[in-house]
């Protein structure tokens, strides 16, 4: 078995460094794509310029902070979907399985969701579409991801997009949406204007629905975003 050097996965060694510095006189042609200004500002700020190219060699290998994965359809939204009756917590009695699965609403999605969905007029329609997911690669705060995604247009979906993808997976089949613990994050706007993240997260129990503030939202590496991408 091949193995592999402290000095492979740590620092560069000390006879690499001549071996570099070679390869950089070797190539030294490719310095004339340069302006002039900025020539010169490599023959003032040599060791600036160094560690910017050092900076460049790393980050070759990092990747994206948020990462797209691929496209869902949503169909033209149900005038009978009524979130009142699809978000209702499942109750082991020996009876049917619901279609979905819910163990857990939170108070907060509860009350800016459920709750007054009569007074948002049973919501805008919602027409017929595709939407975009993403993977996270690092930790970041949902106002981060929100612009990474093209602002708060292109990032907001609504319940009939939440409930629809959400209605293909009801008890925990693997498609679209993670069922691996991790969580799958909707940003919906709220009767009051404010957006919310609302995140589903399957479980031995079924679906964990959860929601808090966009902004305040910390989003996890291996989260998935669910974006209308307009």
């Amino acid at each position: 078995m091949e193995t592999v050097s402290k000095q492979q996965v740590g620092k560069v060694s000390e006879n690499q460094i001549p071996k570099i510095a070679g390869s950089i006189v070797e190539f030294q042609k490719e310095f004339s794509e340069l302006s002039v200004e900025d020539g010169q500002w490599i023959i003032q700020h040599t060791r600036e310029a160094l560690h910017l190219f050092i900076e460049a060699v790393a980050k070759r290998r990092r990747p994206p902070e948020i990462e797209y994965l691929s496209t869902c359809l949503v169909a033209l939204q149900d005038k009978k979907f009524f979130a009142p009756k699809s978000f209702v917590c499942y109750v082991n009695d020996g009876n049917i399985t619901p279609k979905v699965k819910i163990n857990f609403i939170d108070a907060t999605f509860n009350f800016h969701f459920v709750n007054s969905f009569e007074k948002r007029g049973r919501e805008k329609m919602y027409f017929g579409k595709t939407v975009d997911y993403f993977k996270v690669n690092t930790e970041l705060e949902g106002d981060q991801i929100i612009a990474q995604l093209g602002g708060t247009r292109k990032s907001e979906t609504s319940l009939w997009c939440l409930w629809q993808i959400l209605e293909r997976q009801g008890g925990g089949e693997p498609r679209d949406l993670l069922t691996s613990g991790k969580r799958n994050i909707f940003f919906i706007r709220a009767l009051n204007g404010t957006l919310f993240s609302v995140s589903v997260s399957w479980g031995e129990e079924g679906w964990d629905i959860r929601s808090c503030v966009a902004e305040f939202t910390k989003i996890f590496r291996g989260d998935r975003i669910f974006c209308s991408g307009l």
